[in-house]
């Protein structure tokens, strides 16, 4: 029966190694490589355990192989876990000699007094061809910026150029409506070739003296309808633009950004002098900068995602490693100590045999929380929604915790007999083992565990209390986020996935859950289960 659970288990971490999406090798300490996943041979170019028994150097560039046994046995000298040369580009070699760009996390572990270190590697090709185009793009549109400011200011001064000769010729009428002419047939050749946007001349009321470009057709405008008009009417931001027209007025060339028509735009302004060099007229040229905007705001996204991403990645590898190695310490030590054990000494390997129970109870309890996050990030939790007897199904649970209680601990249950309600007990059975098996965990012994249930008409409110450690106030915020664990209970083992769990599911069956806690006094859950669920999965 022993030999059956332990195979089970191993079963169970097997699969956790050969399906996962990141390379993962074993290297022992003379940097052989004893174990790599499938993973790992399929991102080398390597048949399947082509790889065990080759050393480490086979993947890494012959430029870097030199110097890497030394940095090898450094690691294991002070061996902890970490990003492998974090801050610098690494790369590896494939079967077929080519090299790929990577990111490699190290942890370290003991398996029968000897260490071994398991690198986790990601090829990061498309990031970084990514990351290659966005400087590319960026230094595209600096150029562009760069010349379109070149040609406003090129412009500006053929305008201002223009005037000074109009001003200069009154006298001489048709000369200088000739030139009045050309004027207008220079300002309307910019405006209309000018692309994304528009060209505006103001007078200093900043009523509109001329303006065209490509946007009138894309934004529907009409230039009758403005000519005339003043700047400020024709903005949807007139309290941030004001300001800027009168820098512009000052005599100054500056350029904001400003929203117009749900559009984001760049306006540059710049001043238009007289023969005796005073500002009468106010350039101000619209570049319709929508695209670049959201190309910018969406590899901010993409950006912030893959952080987190790396972020929960290391938190998992740093509290896998810890959470695998006390139940799977405490089972090989057993196993090693009944081994030594006389045939009649019976309650002693029954004791160790409870231990071995117990560390195998746990490491499914931490596989059953991965499995379970794996699936709701996925989205693949579908509830399937029937009558559900509440009483019942706490009491079932009841009954599955309670081998798992501490001395004296009791399970007191106030909920009348016959509460049926429209929901998924499968999901309704998890949040119950996680919610009574975490006030059990953080209480001492001889203490009670408390249930009760008050049927609301359209829905039951549920309390589920105990009297141990508390959750200090500074770290309340944050109880259900994944992974976090409060700082007064990092010595008991768990995930820091269960309450992230229970509120999914709970979401998910139409519910809602609160809590109020006060440390070394105790916490109370307070879960809110309409009487007829549902399905808000999506």
């Amino acid at each position: 029966m022993d030999h059956q659970v332990t195979s089970y288990d191993f079963n169970l971490l097997q699969s956790v190694f050969t399906s996962a999406s990141e390379g993962i090798i074993i290297v022992n300490r003379e940097g052989q490589i004893v174990l790599a996943n499938k993973s790992a041979e399929n991102l080398f170019g390597y048949e399947s355990e082509e790889l065990e028994g080759e050393t480490l150097e086979v993947l890494i560039p012959s430029r870097y192989r030199a110097h890497h046994p030394q940095h090898r046995e450094g690691f294991f000298q002070a061996p902890k876990s970490r990003k492998m040369a974090s801050g610098l580009d690494l790369t590896a070699l494939r079967k077929d000699g080519t090299e790929l760009p990577v990111e490699i996390s190290l942890s370290s572990f003991y398996s029968n007094d000897e260490m071994y270190t398991a690198a986790f590697i990601v090829d990061v090709t498309l990031r970084k061809q990514h990351e290659l185009n966005i400087k590319e793009n960026e230094a595209r549109l600096k150029e562009y910026s760069e010349k379109l400011e070149q040609k406003v200011k090129e412009r500006t001064q053929e305008l201002e150029f223009l005037n000074l000769g109009l001003q200069s010729q009154v006298q001489e009428r048709k000369v200088a409506e000739a030139t009045l002419v050309e004027a207008q047939k220079l300002y309307t050749a910019i405006a209309e070739n000018f692309p994304n946007g528009l060209i505006s001349v103001l007078d200093m009321d900043f009523r509109f003296v001329f303006v065209n470009g490509s946007e009138f057709n894309r934004r529907g405008l009409d230039r009758a309808d403005l000519i005339g008009k003043t700047y400020l009417s024709y903005v949807s931001n007139p309290e941030d633009v004001e300001p800027f027209l009168h820098e512009i007025a000052s005599g100054k060339e500056l350029s904001i950004e400003v929203t117009l028509a749900d559009q984001t735009y760049q306006l540059h302004g710049a001043p238009l002098r007289d023969d005796e060099d005073a500002v009468f007229q106010l350039l101000i040229v619209e570049e319709n900068i929508t695209a670049q905007k959201k190309a910018q705001d969406e590899v901010q996204q993409n950006l912030a995602k893959e952080k987190e991403l790396n972020e929960l990645k290391s938190r998992f590898v740093s509290m896998a490693s810890h959470e695998f190695r006390t139940p799977l310490s405490t089972i090989l030590s057993s196993v090693s100590l009944i081994g030594k054990y006389p045939d009649d000494a019976r309650e002693k390997r029954q004791k160790h045999i409870l231990r071995i129970k117990s560390a195998i109870a746990n490491l499914t309890n931490i596989l059953n929380d991965f499995l379970s996050i794996g699936r709701l990030e996925e989205g693949k939790v579908d509830p399937t929604f029937e009558t559900v007897d509440l009483t019942a199904l706490i009491h079932e649970t009841r009954e599955e915790i309670e081998p798992s209680l501490k001395g004296g601990q009791e399970l007191v249950c106030e909920c009348k007999e016959g509460i049926e309600i429209w929901s998924d007990p499968r999901l309704l059975k998890n949040v119950f083992l996680n919610l009574l098996s975490n006030a059990s965990k953080y209480s001492d012994e001889n203490q009670q565990v408390m249930v009760a249930c008050v049927d609301r008409g359209s829905y039951l409110d549920m309390t589920i209390q105990d009297f141990g450690n508390g959750i200090p106030k500074a770290e309340q915020s944050n109880i259900f986020t994944r992974f976090f664990r409060a700082g007064n209970v990092t010595n008991i083992q768990g995930t820091g996935l269960g309450l992230y769990i229970v509120k999914n599911y709970l979401t998910m069956l139409g519910g809602e859950i609160s809590f109020k806690s006060e440390e070394d006094k105790g916490t109370s859950f307070f879960l809110k289960l309409p009487k007829h669920a549902k399905d808000t999965s999506h």
